[in-house]
């Protein structure tokens, strides 16, 4: 209990408690039998001399007291030493994320940073017609979306969604074409017809079916708070937000979450806040936390490990995520929720989950780092 409180009072990331109980059951641990072994001994000798009236020889007690004093510092300066050079300092979770790639290769789609002229009007026979006729899929996205669409390592856009309009793609016959969008645009460019859907962890509010069509949910995400690691007790709980005055907040663009948060905490000031980014970097130090769902908000940790997702419990606030579609194109839609249903079905929506939220299959192949085999060389 002491070690966490002491990382928040410090403000240092509470990912440095996972060093602790290694070294705790590594050294501590091993070090306290050794010393509770040898208390027992030296109690028992030190007993017996007293007994037989036997003097102490103070002298060789002071010398070895001296001898043991040393191998101590040496003890420690050693391990220091070790832990200094031998352990390996580096962050790399965030490498490992940003590192990541589809599960399966695909072509390389192609990426309109700017947007693109408007798609040819579409014919009698639908949406789904004019994508066959001319060959390509064209799906827009929002920047900074983790864990949904990003743009990797290596310059690629990748993530869930990003995986799964390669799917649509390859089920369709088509080409594929992602357009960079910006925020607030998701109604025009969907009216104007510049895409043919966006797949970007898009929430389904009532305001949102009010002006567009969506699929069938292919996942629920929750809200949670983005906060520095000192801060997650506060934020962990409904009963401690309720108590919480003069709190500023960044939220996305999003009536439905700017209405759950004021909901949660009536009193509380919200800016909108199109990416986390600027927050997590150190550059809006006015804000208290932000807004993410917990899904995305877990890529965003890995990113920027010095923060926690906060789920206010027992409140707990979910959202149908879906693709949206122009109002118009409401048979597309129809199309997009079956074939979403059929890679249900196949087993390709848990297989994504698990690869891009969970992170249980993110290609890291090479094992963790091991003190028992990489230091002492001991062991597979």
């Amino acid at each position: 209990m002491a070690i966490p409180f002491l990382l928040d009072q410090l403000r240092i990331p509470a990912d440095m408690f996972h060093i602790y109980l290694v070294l705790n059951n590594l050294v501590n641990v091993r070090m306290g039998t050794l010393m509770s072994a040898m208390h027992i001994i030296v109690l028992a000798v030190l007993g017996a001399y007293v007994i037989m009236g036997r003097p102490l020889q103070w002298k060789g007690l002071i010398r070895y007291g001296i001898i043991s004093v040393v191998l101590t510092m040496a003890s420690i300066g050693g391990m220091r030493v070790i832990v200094e050079n031998a352990v390996p300092h580096d962050y790399k979770l965030d490498d490992v994320f940003v590192g990541m790639d589809f599960i399966t290769p695909y072509p390389q789609a192609k990426l309109h940073t700017d947007l693109p002229a408007p798609l040819p009007p579409v014919g009698p026979d639908g949406r789904l017609a004019a994508i066959v006729d001319r060959g390509f899929l064209r799906v827009g996205f929002f920047p900074d979306r983790l864990p949904f669409v990003y743009r990797n390592s290596e310059g690629r856009i990748a993530g869930y969604d990003a995986e799964m309009a390669h799917l649509l793609a390859i089920d369709l016959g088509v080409d594929l074409e992602f357009v960079k969008l910006q925020p607030g645009t998701l109604l025009e460019i969907l009216d104007e017809g510049q895409c043919d859907l966006v797949m970007t962890g898009s929430v389904i509010t009532v305001n949102r079916l009010k002006k567009m069509t969506f699929t069938r949910p292919y996942m629920d995400q929750t809200m949670a708070f983005l906060v520095p690691d000192h801060k997650i007790s506060k934020f962990n709980s409904a009963a401690s937000l309720a108590q919480l005055d003069s709190l500023k907040i960044g939220v996305p663009d999003d009536p439905f979450i700017r209405q759950a948060v004021t909901k949660l905490i009536p009193t509380v000031q919200l800016e909108v806040l199109n990416s986390p980014r600027p927050y997590l970097r150190g550059k809006r130090p006015d804000l208290d936390a932000v807004v993410q769902s917990a899904e995305g908000g877990s890529a965003w940790s890995l990113i920027y490990p010095a923060y926690s997702v906060a789920v206010p419990m027992p409140v707990v606030v979910k959202a149908p995520t879906a693709y949206p579609v122009a109002q118009r194109d409401a048979e597309f839609a129809q199309f997009v929720s079956s074939w979403i249903d059929i890679k249900e079905s196949e087993g390709e929506l848990d297989r994504l989950f698990n690869h891009w939220i969970t992170g249980r299959d993110s290609g890291q192949k090479e094992h963790r780092w091991c003190f028992v085999r990489d230091v002492m060389g001991l062991g597979e």
